[in-house]
């Protein structure tokens, strides 16, 4: 019955250990720096990209033949 108490304050420890965070306390006097999360995709990353063109196809599909994997990650970026 001791060890099952051990072993729920074992458990009970570590998981508010993993609770906090590392980030600093108001009163702790350190300053801090916000960083800006915007996102900056150039126009040259985007040039020739299938998902910026206009798509003349049925149904305004993506024209799926011409979209590489290298195309996906400045689309989503910039969207």
């Amino acid at each position: 019955m001791n060890f099952r108490y051990l072993l729920l304050l074992i458990l009970i420890g570590t998981g508010l250990a993993a609770c906090g965070g590392d980030e600093p306390s108001e009163t702790s006097g350190e300053p801090t720096t916000e960083t800006s999360n915007e996102i900056v995709v150039t126009d040259t990353e985007l040039e020739g990209n299938p998902f910026r063109m206009e798509w003349d196809t049925p149904y305004g599909v993506p024209p799926f033949a011409e979209i590489d994997d290298s195309h996906y990650m400045p689309a989503i970026k910039k969207g």
